[in-house]
């Protein structure tokens, strides 16, 4: 498998923080606080970065809306 390329490993899809469109550094990011997570994870609390990154920016827009 090339080092840019997921699509080599037929169950990258099944990791629990995989998103279509993905680019590979992001997933070996995410695969990685995966494996330095697991404890989260395995006791339900785990939240991939990305959805971690899009609640934050959210939360910014919508305390931004309501400062007006």
């Amino acid at each position: 498998m090339d080092k840019g390329e997921l699509y080599g490993d037929p169950f990258y899809e099944d990791e629990p923080f995989y998103r279509a469109g993905m680019p590979a550094e992001e997933f070996q990011r995410e695969r990685k606080y995966l494996n330095d997570n697991i404890d989260s994870f395995i006791k339900g609390g785990y939240r991939p970065l990305w959805k971690q990154r899009l609640k934050k920016s959210t939360d910014v827009r919508t305390h931004m809306g309501n400062t007006g």
